[in-house]
């Protein structure tokens, strides 16, 4: 784990205890953590809204579908803009573990997955984190995901920056947090 996920791990979970522990269909999280010109986003989606369904992939199109999608947060911009001079620095999300799994291991195998690991992809969300390296100031971020993912009808964001914290909820029709 980098220094800017540690960083921004701990001031999430100081700030907002919660966010991991929620699991609401329709509903996402989005947290933005800044320091100084560094900025760290990271969204939280009901798997069944992004990929519909909750479960590793077990067919050819769903494996496909996986891929797709992975993809598509792979390129950030399909994903979120930010309104300043920035460049993504690193990118990860938790589809590419699973896209990447071999589905012919041997069962034995996969027991020795920690329990956590499982239970984990099971509560059914998607983790994705961008983080950026920006040259001037950013004012706001536009949510451009609400564009490809339909059934997703609101995002809880939630901020933590120099000048200070906020929430807000976004959807399809005000899909822009902003700061003055």
């Amino acid at each position: 784990m980098n220094k800017y996920t540690v960083l921004s791990v701990t001031l999430f979970a100081l700030a907002f205890p919660t966010v991991a522990q929620q699991h609401v269909h329709g509903q996402g999280k989005m947290l933005i953590a800044q320091q100084d010109n560094t900025w760290h986003v990271q969204f939280v989606l009901p798997a069944i809204n992004v990929l519909g369904f909750e479960h590793k992939p077990e067919t050819q199109e769903q494996h496909k579908l996986v891929s797709e999608i992975t993809t598509k947060f792979m390129n950030h911009t399909s994903v979120l803009e930010l309104n300043g001079d920035c460049t993504l620095t690193h990118t990860e999300n938790s589809l590419t573990e699973h896209e990447s799994h071999d589905d012919n291991e041997h069962d034995a195998e996969n027991e020795h997955h920690s329990e956590e690991e499982h239970s984990s992809h099971q509560h059914g969300d998607i983790e994705v984190e961008y983080i950026y390296s920006c040259q001037s100031k950013v004012t706001q971020m536009s949510v451009t995901l609400f564009t490809w993912i339909n059934s997703l009808t609101s995002i809880e964001a939630q901020w933590i920056l120099d000048k200070g914290q906020g929430l807000t909820v976004l959807n399809h029709d005000d899909p822009v947090v902003a700061w003055l």
